[in-house]
Order: structure tokens, then C-alpha cells, then sequence
């Protein structure tokens, strides 16, 4: 089988002044670069829980958590890379 490449464009989704230990051993932040993260309801796995996805390509980051240790209370846990 043939090698196949790609090109990945990766914009920049968070910063590390919104990154904490949420102790749950994914990369954790309370806030997102504005318009670069789409947010949107998912009840898979008999759950109710937030997805997040990038907004350039639609691909699944992870989920958000309102039990974080900030003033936001946000705990957006990236457990996918794309």
C-alpha cells in the first residue's frame, strides 16, 4: 500500500492561560479562542453532556464540564486531537 500524506492545518483553539490540572489526566481549559470551537448537545452513552468540536473542520476535540476550578467554572477536557 501506497503512503498516503496530508496536510494538517491546526488553528489555535485555546491558550495556555486558560489551561489547568482538572486531575482527570486530559489537557483541560476553561476558556476557547473565540469562534474556533462549536458547542453542541450529545446524549450518546446515555449521558447529557457538551461536545466540542473544531469549528474549521468539524472534527471532535472532546467534551465540556461545568465543574471546573475557575471563575467560568468551565471544564472543557480535549481527549481527541484531530
Amino acid at each position: 500500500m501506497a503512503p498516503i500524506y496530508v496536510k494538517v492545518v491546526i488553528p489555535t483553539l485555546f491558550t495556555s492561560a486558560s489551561k489547568f490540572d482538572s486531575g482527570c489526566g486530559w489537557p483541560s481549559f476553561d476558556a476557547s479562542e473565540e469562534g474556533k470551537i462549536i458547542y453542541s448537545k450529545d446524549t450518546s452513552h446515555r449521558m447529557m453532556q457538551t461536545e466540542i468540536v473544531c469549528a474549521n473542520c468539524r472534527g471532535h476535540l472532546g467534551h465540556i464540564f461545568d465543574d471546573g476550578p475557575t471563575e467560568q467554572d468551565n471544564n472543557i477536557v480535549l481527549t481527541h486531537l484531530v
